[in-house]
């Protein structure tokens, strides 16, 4: 009895220092101009990946503070889909995300948007090593996430992925992972695709490419699929 009462002692005494997965979501909308975010604290990491049909691909045209994790137009295809991914450390229990209204076309509004807020990510590095990503790959082709080498053990990796105009919410990803999020915003309108897991040993995370891909999607609708590593504290 006092054995067991020591050692569970003992195991509320470790702290938890992975990263974890507190919220995320998914959403599409033509005439929204901000987003909130609840239920967070203080220091949690606040990721956002957007994409319009043919907006900017440059992150400050497109959301009002944050920080950029792609160099500007690194996610623009000329005909579409235009990504953006950047990240907001919250400063309290409420975000709210605002676009930079009169920027053009689809800027004003955040159209497909996919948020995910973890907690325990590295402050001072929140990026392990510069992110690897594949912009306008033939829609026809199945995603096949980008190779990352990280060098801090306990890395959050995070592929993401989005396609313009067409539906790919019934392609498999590599078994290893967990699903974060995926939506498509309708008929014509972008889709999201977001998986992650923990890598335990820093080194070279390589994802599967993605199977069950749907044969009728066209050639011409592009898709862009970022490999991303958290570090965590």
């Amino acid at each position: 009895m006092i054995l067991v009462h020591w050692n569970r002692l003992k195991e509320e005494q470790i702290p938890f220092t992975g990263i974890e997965l507190v919220k995320q979501d998914s959403f599409f909308s033509e005439t929204d101009t901000s987003f909130s975010i609840s239920g967070i604290q203080s220091g949690d990491f606040v990721l956002v990946f957007r994409t319009s049909d043919s907006g900017s691909a440059t992150w400050s045209s497109v959301f009002q503070g944050g920080t950029s994790i792609l160099p500007n137009d690194a996610l623009n295809s000329g005909v579409g889909p235009d990504s953006v991914l950047g990240y907001y450390v919250a400063t309290s229990s409420l975000l709210i995300v605002e676009t930079t209204a009169g920027g053009g076309e689809d800027q004003e509004a955040y159209e497909m948007v996919s948020y995910a807020v973890f907690r325990n990510v590295n402050s001072t590095t929140p990026i392990d090593v510069t992110p690897t990503y594949v912009a306008d790959s033939a829609g026809n082709i199945a995603p096949n996430p980008p190779s990352i080498t990280t060098v801090t053990d306990g890395c959050m990796i995070i592929v993401l992925v989005s396609i313009d105009d067409s539906d790919i919410t019934s392609a498999t990803f590599d078994s290893s992972y967990t699903l974060l999020t995926k939506l498509h915003g309708g008929t014509g309108d972008p889709c999201h695709y977001l998986i992650y897991k923990t890598q335990s040993t820093a080194g070279t995370e390589n994802p599967a490419q993605f199977t069950n891909y749907p044969t009728s999607i066209p050639s011409n609708d592009d898709h862009h699929t970022v490999t991303l590593a958290l570090r965590p504290a």
